[in-house]
């Protein structure tokens, strides 16, 4: 488990040539998709999902696809 100061210094290195929030969105998404190690499971509102990925919907918001019951749901 990384400590806070690790993930201070990959959120900052990510966003270090940002300069708008498009710019800023899809940096996060990239160091996510470079750092996260999926599947995992975690729980979201009392219930134990499994998250399979990670994408940007149509409004450039991160999302985590999860899947339960045989369902997906997008979270952002």
């Amino acid at each position: 488990m990384k400590r806070r100061s690790d993930l201070d210094a990959m959120i900052g290195e990510a966003l270090v040539d940002c300069y708008n929030d498009s710019e800023t969105v899809t940096a996060m998404m990239t160091a996510i998709q470079e750092h996260l190690d999926l599947p995992f499971t975690t729980q979201v509102l009392g219930l134990t999902v499994n998250v399979v990925a990670v994408e940007l919907n149509e409004a450039e918001e991160i999302v985590a696809v999860c899947k339960a019951n045989g369902k997906r749901q997008r979270i952002r």
